[in-house]
């Protein structure tokens, strides 16, 4: 019996076409299993997701009526499916109901043809993915992808301040509000500054920046295009004071290996600025326009030193474990998760933030598989060192468990205690 396209769901693999009566789909992690001898204890290491897979069920059958345009017989469609799944290299597999999935290998398939049915054939076919060409590659993790979302996040911040910000001269209480609350920006932002030290030339260049912006404040607020200009490139003057200790292969690591860098923790207290505000009652159209002004201005704030945040967190080189990666990112999601939700901050920056956290998270995906990670073990009072050199063949890291457990090196290890998986 002739299947006509247009009144069944159909699907595709490299092109052959076939009709779908059962389709499975699987997928998981890949874990790599440790067992402790003499307990029932056991640790599962993730290494990754699979692939999904896929194991498809179906029909082959003559297509369209034949005499008109379209139509291909049973032989044609069989011949075509055939050649599909014999053939070399990965394809798309337009599944019938995820859409195309590019990259797909048929494995095996069976073809089942009977005299009770002829022209109407039983198919069965299982597809695994194929990323890369030869033996699988770690994927490295694109930095450019990140640093160039973040620069459609600060400019889309500050075509929110140019069309959202705008004070009416002829209100003396709201002009006089929004002065002062630029004023409070540029304390804010000088004293999160100071928190490294920079070049006395960046220094300086820097300081010239914020005296330049406070010292035009009265003319900016009236003009929300500078202001927008302004503010953005005091943002962008104060993250390249941290950019030779960010991206230095020589980064010296301060605190534990948990501890922020300098522009992390500068655009983190950035990123609380006006939560301590005094709160504005609605109560006239000048209060309503006084508030919207104020929360434009401090989501634009919050939202670029969220963004530069990304930026730093995934420029960073110290991540010892693939824990120290996690926690960070859980940081970072608490903070988007924050702007995520606030009504000052528009759809579309929202987005962007979204689509900066997606590429943060392919990064830190793939730098986690050069990670250790954390997990516990056993020791019966041995010196650190001697831990790591049985565990690692290198005992410098002895100095890392004691760091981990939180213990003063030289030090003995006993009992359960955090390791590093080797």
């Amino acid at each position: 019996m002739p299947f006509l396209v247009e009144d069944v769901l159909a699907a595709k693999f490299k092109g052959a076409i076939y009709f779908p009566l059962t389709s499975s789909t699987t997928g998981g992690k890949k874990v790599s299993k440790k067992e402790f001898i003499g307990t029932r204890k056991q640790v599962i290491e993730e290494l990754g997701g699979i692939p999904r897979s896929f194991e498809e069920k179906g029909t082959l059958a003559e297509l369209g009526v034949e005499g008109t345009e379209g139509h291909r017989s049973y032989k044609d469609v069989r011949d075509a499916f055939l050649r599909a799944v014999e053939s070399d290299g990965p394809g798309v597999f337009d599944h019938p109901f995820f859409g195309p999935i590019p990259n797909m290998v048929c494995v095996s398939y069976s073809l089942n043809e009977s005299l009770n049915s002829v022209g109407d054939a039983k198919i069965s076919f299982s597809l695994q993915a194929s990323n890369t060409d030869g033996l699988p590659v770690q994927e490295e993790g694109d930095l450019a992808g990140v640093l160039d979302q973040n620069i459609s996040v600060q400019a889309n911040v500050s075509q929110s301040i140019e069309s959202e910000f705008g004070i009416d001269a002829r209100n003396p209480n709201n002009f006089t509000d929004a002065t002062d609350q630029q004023t409070s920006f540029t304390d804010r932002i000088e004293a999160a500054s100071e928190r490294v030290s920079a070049t006395n030339e960046k220094r300086q260049a820097f300081q010239k920046k914020i005296q330049d912006y406070r010292a035009n404040i009265t003319e900016r607020v009236a003009a929300p295009v500078e202001l927008a200009t302004e503010f953005t490139g005091l943002m962008t003057g104060m993250n390249d004071l941290y950019e030779q200790e960010i991206t230095s292969t020589t980064l010296s690591i301060i605190g534990t290996v948990n501890s922020f860098t300098d522009a992390q923790r500068a655009f983190d207290d950035l990123f609380l600025f006006g939560l301590d505000d005094s709160p504005i009652q609605e109560l006239t159209d000048s209060l309503i326009k006084r508030k919207r002004n104020r929360n434009t201005f401090n989501s634009a704030v919050r939202v670029a030193s969220l963004g530069y945040l990304y930026e730093n967190s995934v420029s960073r080189d110290d991540y010892k474990t693939a824990d120290d990666i996690e926690e960070r990112q859980a940081q970072l999601d608490a903070q988007f998760e924050e702007m995520a939700q606030s009504p000052d901050v528009s759809d579309e920056l929202v987005q962007d933030l979204q689509e900066l956290r997606g590429e943060a998270a392919l990064f830190f995906d793939a730098v986690k598989l050069t990670r250790r990670q954390v997990t516990t073990s056993h020791v019966n009072r041995l010196s650190a060192r001697l831990v790591a050199y049985q565990l690692y063949e290198d005992s410098e890291l002895g100095k890392t468990l004691m760091e981990l457990n939180g213990l003063p090196d030289p030090y003995e290890l006993d009992g359960t205690v955090q390791v590093l998986t080797a």
